[in-house]
């Protein structure tokens, strides 16, 4: 991907969806509907024109051929330089290179007909083609299918299995075998081979059709060895080759292919001696010659036209042809000439949580934020987008005030799409409140229906206190604090909150309200005075919001779709039709992946072990054991150059947090790699344990983080067993053994010695962030204590280094690392799949301390 576009070119694969899976399936079939078309017209004409062209025997003397058991692109390329469908016929290796699909139609143009037709269509490690040759006095049909597979990232190794039909007497339609490799060490270099006619099969006619002409009765194997180059950029590739094999005079080939302007490449090839050619009746002549060819192809979309001219001179047969093909691929091509317009529409709603959309019982299902992320970067950079129509149906998942940090992110990357000159109308097909509005106003217009209505009700924020519901259960706590404004938990064994805890959720309601206000204000280009008569707990009509100037138009998704059209200058506005986009596959001319830029999730409450996620009420564990590999992981990665640290947790275990935190200081030290944090919803507590020795840390406004301090809670149900009658029975030994017991309260002694070991932790906490931020221990006491900031407050205090979404942390480590000009992101899973779990050696215990654990809560 490109540096300065910043998306997040996931592992995944490119697709398109909606109204575009009509012409994506007829565009998958072209190339054979032309095929079969083509084939039966020549397979028709053929024997006509055969008889008509040569007028003589097949085994006379003078009749010359080209040998027919290979398509015409095989003069066209080069084994070295090829890995989409052009693999096929080429070097089955170049299947294993690429993730995305392509297809390819050929046909060669001389004597006044088409005189080969070749087809092919190849995904990732397989493919299949077909080839038809119309030669004087000679026609075959050739089957191919192509398997392949990756020894690593920078080659793979094919095999093509051909099945040849022909019409000549004797026994001439063999099945042959070739097998190449291809292994490009370097981003510029690439070397490949191609061993062809393994097998040797038996052909029939001694030389009628030997590549070797020799008299062997066996169609001789051989080798195709070439290297390609590219002098310090994509843009240029030059290429050479040998065709060698016993008993034959080597054959060499040289060539390049330079693409002056994007969408447009010019190629040629020269080759002395090929191996191809024989004449029939004159067994063992070795004849030399020249042959030239030149091309021009041009890259219109996700499709390649290609224009090829080859010539022989100097031997005994000489001629010229003219190849034609069309390429169709299945990805995204920057560097086309032209792409066709369209209109892109995007729906939003509900709870966009990073890797969310795991499947939950019980709980409340939640969507995947990076898939959207990389979707709307896709449409801000990619220049086939006109125009976007936004959907929002209600939003959910904040966690202060309406905005989440995470819809903070999705508004951004609209306000994208906009400063990249592209239109955006937002569309409340079902009205809102404050959130829809939040992230409507960064489009260019909103368009609310007549009867929809909008609720501004601000910002507020409501804490159940649990104390007197425990103690009519009988369940009492044991609990000490370090941190006057600490208050995890409080809510189970405390009434109200103190005075200082008062404050500062009163500050964070404030911080939100004003986030929010000025977020809308400024995109509705109204004062923040006006906003806020506005905002004060009222529910509007759509005239009165139009009137307020907070919604353009009063209509249906119609209307919607007009004023997008009217916005991007269509000539007919109310045509416009929009098409959903789903994440895309780019079309990539780099030999080796590029530099990455690896993003580690850390997401959910922490603790010592695995990571796992409830399949019931979907509750997600960040393991420290889980996520420590996986930081291991991203640093031994080859071509990953810096790290993301991606957090999202309200914090947990000390011990947990500390192990992840040694890791990362562990990766800085040893690896010398950047490892830059981005904060999600929240990264409180133990969440910012975790964080503070990045080497920088990115928090978006809306971000909670903070929660220096430690807290201690333990249920103590003595009394609940009282009333239902247990009888507990306590052995031991050790005067303190039985401490952790729920059935009972701690000592005063207990206490004590439990005080100053929460103590210790804390001061053990305020050191760290000193050391990890570069503060006085002093100043951290200041800011410590429990308190909890946003991340517009943390900035402040330096307790963040920038407000910025995660797009914002990658670029900013590509930048980091140097590798900002052309990077990919890579994504390291924090939770197994489902099917992992159950394949694991371990799965199906795992799998049932999921489910159990989603129903009674059980660690």
């Amino acid at each position: 991907m490109d540096g300065d576009a910043g998306a997040v070119n996931q592992k995944s694969v490119i697709t398109q969806g909606g109204g575009n899976m009509l012409f994506r399936t007829f565009r998958s079939a072209l190339p054979y509907v032309f095929t079969a078309a083509l084939v039966f017209s020549i397979a028709t004409a053929s024997p006509a024109q055969t008889e008509q062209l040569i007028g003589r025997d097949l085994a006379s003397t003078d009749a010359i051929y080209t040998s027919p058991l290979r398509s015409e692109l095989v003069y066209n390329g080069f084994v070295s330089d090829v890995d989409d469908a052009y693999s096929l016929f080429l070097n089955p290796a170049g299947l294993a290179l690429r993730k995305a699909k392509s297809s390819v139609l050929s046909g060669t143009y001389r004597f006044d007909r088409f005189e080969n037709i070749s087809a092919g269509a190849a995904a990732k490690n397989i493919g299949i083609a077909f080839n038809y040759n119309n030669l004087p006095g000679f026609t075959s049909r050739d089957y191919i299918l192509a398997l392949s597979s990756p020894v690593s990232k920078r080659g793979g190794i094919g095999a093509a299995f051909n099945w040849h039909h022909t019409n000549l007497p004797y026994d001439a339609s063999p099945f042959t075998v070739d097998l190449g490799f291809t292994f490009r060490p370097f981003r510029y270099i690439s070397i490949a081979s191609v061993w062809r006619n393994v097998n040797r099969p038996r052909f029939g006619g001694a030389a009628a059709a030997n590549p070797f002409e020799t008299s062997s009765d066996r169609l001789e194997d051989y080798f195709s060895t070439g290297v390609s180059i590219r002098p310090m950029t994509e843009r240029i590739t030059l290429s050479a080759q040998c065709d060698a094999g016993e008993g034959r005079k080597p054959s060499w080939l040289f060539g390049a292919r330079v693409s002056p302007v994007p969408g447009i490449e010019i190629f040629g090839r020269y080759a002395t001696s090929n191996a191809y050619s024989s004449i029939i009746g004159a067994p063992g002549t070795n004849e030399t010659y020249k042959e030239f060819s030149l091309g021009a192809a041009f890259a219109l979309g996700s499709n390649v036209l290609r224009a090829t001219s080859r010539a022989r001179r100097g031997g005994n047969y000489d001629y010229s042809r003219n190849t034609f093909a069309i390429e169709a691929r299945n990805a995204f091509v920057r560097n086309s000439l032209t792409h066709k317009k369209r209109f892109v529409e995007v729906e939003i709603g509900g709870n966009y949580i990073d890797e969310g959309g795991r499947p939950s019982i019980w709980g409340k299902r939640s969507k995947d934020l990076h898939p959207l992320l990389a979707r709307l970067e896709s449409i801000r950079r990619d220049s086939d987008v006109r125009g976007v129509l936004l959907k929002i149906n209600e939003l959910k998942g904040s966690f202060i005030g309406p905005v989440s940090a995470n819809l903070y992110e999705i508004r951004e990357a609209v306000l994208g799409i906009r400063r990249a000159g592209k239109p955006v109308v937002a569309y409340l097909g079902t009205g809102g409140s404050s959130g829809e509005m939040f992230l409507a106003s960064a489009a260019d217009k909103i368009v609310v229906p007549h009867e929809a209505t909008v609720a501004m009700l601000g910002v507020s924020l409501e804490i159940k206190r649990l104390k007197s519901f425990f103690a009519k259960l009988g369940v009492d706590w044991d609990h000490y604090t370090a941190g006057g404004y600490k208050s995890s938990f409080h809510t189970y064994y405390t009434d109200s909150t103190t005075a200082v805890q008062r404050e500062e959720i009163r500050s964070l309601v404030e911080e939100s309200y004003h986030l929010l206000v000025s977020s809308i204000a400024d995109g509705r280009h109204i004062s923040t005075d006006k906003l806020n008569e506005i905002i004060d707990g009222m529910v509007f009509e759509p005239e009165e919001l139009q009137k307020a100037g907070l919604i353009d138009e009063i209509g249906w998704e119609k209307d919607a779709r007009t004023e997008l059209g009217k916005l991007a200058h269509a000539p007919k506005p109310d045509r416009i039709k929009t098409v959903r986009m789903g994440t895309r596959h780019y079309w990539e001319e780099r030999w080796t992946p590029a530099p990455a830029i690896a993003i580690v999730g850390a997401y959910g409450g922490i603790e010592s072990g695995k990571s796992r996620q409830s399949l019931f009420r979907g509750t997600r564990t960040m393991g420290s054991e889980t996520v420590a590999k996986e930081l291991k992981a991203a640093a031994r990665c080859p071509g990953v150059k810096a790290i993301v640290f991606r957090v999202d947790s309200p914090g947990g275990s000390g011990l947990a947090s500390d192990e992840i935190r040694n890791e990362i200081l562990r990766i800085k030290r040893e690896k010398k790699i950047p490892v830059i944090v981005s904060m999600s919803n929240i990264a409180g507590s133990g969440g910012y344990w975790i964080s503070m020795d990045g080497d920088a840390i990115f928090a978006d406004p809306f971000t909670i983080t903070g929660s220096i301090g430690v807290v201690f809670m333990k249920p103590v149900l003595a009394r609940m067993y009282e009333k239902l009658g247990v009888n507990n029975e306590v052995f031991k030994v050790g005067k303190h053994a039985d401490a952790a017991s729920s059935a009972r309260n701690l000592s005063p002694e207990e206490m004590k010695m439990l005080g100053s070991y929460i103590d210790r932790a804390y001061d053990e906490f305020v050191d760290k962030v000193a050391a990890g931020r570069h503060l006085s221990k002093e100043r951290v006491r200041e800011l410590a204590g429990g308190r909890v900031y946003f991340g517009t407050q943390a900035k402040e205090l330096q307790l963040i280094d920038e407000l910025g979404t995660l797009q914002d942390a990658v670029r900013y480590a590509a930048r980091r690392a140097g590798v900002e000009k052309n990077y990919r992101t890579v994504y390291f899973k924090a939770f197994p799949s489902l099917w992992e779990t159950i394949k694991s050696n371990k799965g199906a215990a795992a799998l049932v301390h999921s489910l159990l654990h989603g129903i009674v809560g059980a660690g």
